[in-house]
């Protein structure tokens, strides 16, 4: 995302979180936080070969039309609609270690306020669709019965939002179809089970669509 539409993400939240009642003074300042981390972190990997590399020729095409970026070999888009990377596939990863729940990830004001921005969408005629990720299968095993405070509030704000926007949302799984393939990390499903997850999802609205 270009600069200048990060920084007005950034605003935008700032005077939304401002301006909602259900949004913590606390939380505004997290979300503002890290915002600026992640500016920090884009302009660290800007010195990387890759980062500049791309970029450069990103310029060049704009300047001179007889230039072309030629990606490598690996492009394209997998089943779940992530795009295929130089990174080598993971098969024989080891399950995803158990992640820590002593810190606030979704913030439950600005969870509410992104569902109101994705219900709007349905005013352009657009079939909005919501789901949750699900987690690794060894991951779940330990948090499905024992859910931590952070996660049930989260759950909760997630539904309650959702019901009283008449918002098609759908909640995790705790198994996702398909055969059982090995994961990266502990909240990225393998792409083909989340492909097969998202045809499920989505099959009522575009049949034509689901694989």
């Amino acid at each position: 995302m270009p600069f200048q539409f990060r920084v007005k993400r950034a605003i935008d939240d700032l005077r939304y979180g401002i301006a909602r009642d259900d949004i913590r003074h606390a939380d505004v300042l997290r979300m503002i936080w890290r915002h600026l981390l992640v500016e920090g972190l884009l302009f660290r990997a800007s010195f990387q070969p890759e980062f500049f590399s791309t970029g450069l020729s990103s310029l060049f095409g704009r300047l001179f039309e007889t230039y072309q970026y030629r990606p490598g070999p690996a492009t394209g888009y997998r089943r779940d609609g992530s795009r295929v990377t130089q990174t080598t596939e993971i098969r024989d990863a080891q399950p995803p270690n158990k992640p820590l729940a002593s810190r606030r990830q979704v913030l439950p004001g600005y969870l509410s306020y992104d569902l109101t921005r994705l219900k709007r969408l349905e005013r352009y005629g657009t079939n909005v669709v919501v789901y949750e990720s699900a987690l690794s299968p060894n991951v779940a095993d330990i948090f499905w019965p024992n859910p931590s405070h952070y996660a049930l509030q989260s759950r909760n704000e997630y539904i309650r939002t959702c019901r009283d926007l008449d918002l098609d949302c759908r909640s995790a799984p705790k198994r996702l179809p398909g055969p059982e393939l090995p994961w990266g990390s502990p909240d990225h499903a393998p792409p083909e089970n989340l492909g097969a997850l998202m045809d499920s999802l989505i099959s009522i609205y575009v049949p034509d669509c689901a694989v």
